[in-house]
């Protein structure tokens, strides 16, 4: 069995949203927000590194119509 790392977590994430822009941006929404649950459980949520990886996830979403934080 293998270990679901933040950095395995987020790169999965991060193809899965890709997929789902082009297909459902509702879903693609979903996708990271179900991200951030479980970086939430993973105790990584509010580390600089989170904060960085959710604006570059969020841009792959919404490019430049990003919502306010």
């Amino acid at each position: 069995m293998s270990t679901l790392t933040y950095q395995r977590l987020t790169a999965r994430a991060e193809r899965t949203i890709l997929r789902l822009v082009v297909e459902n941006r509702e879903h693609a929404i979903g996708a990271l927000e179900l991200w951030e649950d479980l970086v939430t459980e993973l105790n990584a949520f509010g580390r600089t590194i989170y904060e960085a990886d959710r604006v570059r996830l969020q841009a792959l979403i919404y490019g430049d119509d990003m919502p306010a934080t």
